[in-house]
């Protein structure tokens, strides 16, 4: 797995998870322009209505896929099932690879409340699927979000906004 498809599954991860932290640069100077109000906004409406698994993930040649390295607490994907550790193999039946990251980017870009998204799982060398009901994105989360990434993005717009 080559390292240009990191970003993706870093992106992919801050659309289901909760901290900015992980998203890509690239990705998330999308949603903004350079007015921290405009970003606000303009996050805050595009993620009232994405669907929330409540995950981290990174892709890991070691492991030879993409690798959940945390399960938020009372998230629907720890009511699903999921597990820190296990390997994603695939997200509704597209299959975590270099050749499906533009299909990828689709399926989670049409995540809604109360949608499914099933993963392929490998676990403990078992294969298995799990099926996770998408819930909205806590308000919480969300604005821990956005915080954090008003503070690396618009650090010093925002210091002249507070001061």
């Amino acid at each position: 797995m080559r390292k240009q498809w990191l970003p993706l599954m870093i992106v992919a991860a801050v659309l289901l998870v909760s901290p900015l932290r992980a998203g890509d640069e690239k990705e998330e100077k999308k949603y903004c322009t350079n007015k921290v109000e405009d970003c606000v906004r303009s996050m805050k409406e595009k993620f009232a209505t994405r669907g929330w698994v409540g995950i981290n993930m990174e892709a890991s040649e070691e492991a030879g896929g993409v690798v959940l390295t945390w399960i938020s607490p009372n998230s629907p994907a720890e009511e699903a099932g999921l597990k820190k550790g296990d390997l994603l193999t695939s997200l509704n039946g597209i299959p975590y690879d270099e050749a499906n990251e533009e299909n990828l980017g689709k399926e989670y870009e049409s995540f809604r409340p109360g949608s499914i998204a099933t993963f392929g799982v490998e676990r403990n060398g078992e294969a298995m699927e799990i099926a996770v009901t998408l819930e909205p994105m806590p308000e919480e989360i969300l604005a821990k979000w956005i915080g954090e990434h008003v503070l690396h993005y618009h650090g010093e717009e925002y210091s002249e906004h507070v001061d």
